[in-house]
């Protein structure tokens, strides 16, 4: 009895034990991951504390805070592309800054640095090194060990060189015009677009507003303005102008520079225009049939394919640069690898009609780059053209990490009576366009809102063979292989789904 007593008391005493030692490990555990006792790291900027959705931590004895509660808390630009979402941009000063998760390299102001910690998601969160923040941004950094603070000091502000004198707007034919005057050359700029609502962003980097500009101004013709309902001006940072333009659809703005670069010209496209109207006033793209016309061709022999090189004469495209100096323009790689498709097709028996073959416009009557694109559709739709095939490649401005490659599509009941899925060609497109040239997949999208897209009525893809403004890309299509192998991969693309299409 007394020995079964003893036993008894023996195991309530271990479980007891136990029972401590799991309440301690669980206090540890919670003290770890940061528990309201204080252990988590806080940050300061200039001395004022930041509240972060997700705090400071300390990694390989390096400090990482969130980037967004940085950057904003000194009024920097934080953008992030709904397209790369791996991919953040920063504007800061005289500074642009690109960022790539878990890449230990990053590009200021288009210099390559490497990072001793990449930045990460953390808890849905974009965590960057102090150390990066100090040494590119020329930040200050301390440390209070006893309050556990990583402590930031933000630069002094770099001076202002020039001042934002105008902002207006232009109604003409083709396309509204904004047009934003300063008195020193733009050499920093960084745009956006922004959803629901419909907002296409500015920044000009090292400019003041100009007090005597009204800061928002409304067409006069606002309700029969199809693109813009009002565009507002504000002095975003202590050296940072921003224009906003309220858009009533979605549309991404065409930028061009004046020769001194002291104005910055931004042009939104309007409906479409028929051509073989008398008048200049704008008419709605129409709508598919509810029942459409099949027309598909009897057979191969009446296919006729569109190849349009993108860009050309005047509009050199996206243009590539070392060292400061223009080494490609967009425009001759589009109609030599333009060329060597049409060959390739043409050999396979199909019959095709460039939109241009030199270096000129395809229109030899378009005032601009807009005025040319909207000839090239309405070109194609009176040829009676079967498929519409664009030829392009990219460019993302001064963010220099950008790449790889993507094919855009405009998928419609009225294009589908061509017998033609735009979607699945565009889909197998891309899929030889990254086996031939090796880069970057950045997958198919939805086209709908550019313009040679937007306006022809037969099915029509858009390529974006890679990027101008990456030096890896640039090098690449330097070389006689990434064209041939670009006019390759579509040419397959095209002969296997025509092949299928009328053995079905």
């Amino acid at each position: 009895m007394k020995q079964s007593r003893r036993n008894s008391l023996l195991r309530m005493t271990i479980q007891l034990l136990l029972l401590i030692s799991l309440l301690l490990l669980s206090t540890m555990i919670s003290f770890a991951i940061g528990s309201p006792d204080g252990s988590d790291h806080r940050l300061t900027i200039d001395g004022n504390l930041i509240q972060t959705s997700v705090p400071p931590y300390i990694e390989n004895d390096r400090s990482l805070v969130p980037a967004r509660a940085v950057f904003e808390a000194i009024g920097a630009n934080v953008t992030w592309s709904p397209s790369d979402p791996n991919h953040v941009g920063i504007s800061y000063a005289n500074t642009q800054v690109s960022l790539t998760l878990n890449s230990p390299i990053a590009y200021v102001n288009g210099e390559e640095k490497k990072l001793d910690v990449p930045a990460r998601l953390h808890n849905n969160s974009t965590m960057i090194p102090v150390r990066f923040v100090s040494e590119s941004l020329s930040f200050g950094v301390g440390y209070d060990v006893d309050q556990r603070i990583i402590q930031l000091t933000s630069p002094k502000v770099e001076p202002i060189y020039g001042s934002v004198s105008k902002v207006s707007y232009e109604d003409l034919q083709y396309f509204y015009r904004v047009e934003i005057d300063a008195t020193e050359p733009i050499k920093i700029y960084q745009d956006s677009t922004l959803a629901d609502p419909n907002r296409y962003i500015l920044d000009l980097t090292g400019f003041t507003l100009d007090a005597s500009i009204n800061e928002k101004l409304v067409p006069s013709d606002e309700t029969n303005n199809e693109v813009f309902s009002a565009i507002r001006s504000s002095q975003f940072t202590p050296d940072t102008v921003r224009v906003v333009v309220d858009l009533k659809d979605k549309q991404t703005g065409a930028i061009t520079l004046s020769p001194d670069e002291k104005n910055i010209y931004i042009d939104f496209s309007k409906p479409y225009i028929d051509n073989n109207n008398d008048t200049s006033d704008p008419i709605e793209i129409p709508s598919d049939p509810i029942n459409p016309v099949n027309k598909k061709p009897a057979n191969l022999n009446e296919v006729l394919i569109v190849i349009d090189p993108g860009h050309g004469g005047n509009d050199p495209g996206a243009q590539g640069k070392s060292n400061g100096a223009v080494i490609l323009n967009e425009k001759d790689i589009n109609l030599d690898v333009a060329t060597r498709l049409n060959e390739k097709l043409q050999a396979a028996g199909l019959n095709t009609i460039m939109s241009r073959n030199g270096d000129h416009s395809a229109s030899p009557n378009s005032k601009n780059a807009l005025e040319d694109r909207i000839y090239r559709s309405n070109w194609a739709n009176s040829e009676n053209a079967t498929l519409f095939v664009s030829i392009h490649n990219n460019s993302a401005g001064n963010v220099t990490s950008a790449t790889g490659t993507e094919t855009f599509y405009n998928e419609t009941e009225g294009k589908a009576a061509y017998g033609i899925s735009s979607k699945e060609l565009a889909a197998s497109v891309q899929k030889k366009m990254t086996a031939y040239l090796g880069t970057r997949n950045r997958g198919v999208k939805n086209g709908s809102e550019l313009s040679v897209l937007r306006r022809t009525e037969m099915p029509a893809i858009l390529m974006e063979g890679a990027f101008l403004s990456n030096p890896d890309d640039l090098q690449l299509m330097l070389t006689d292989t990434f064209r041939e192998n670009y006019a390759n991969a579509v040419s397959e693309a095209i002969i296997e789904y025509l092949n299928e299409m009328y053995q079905n």
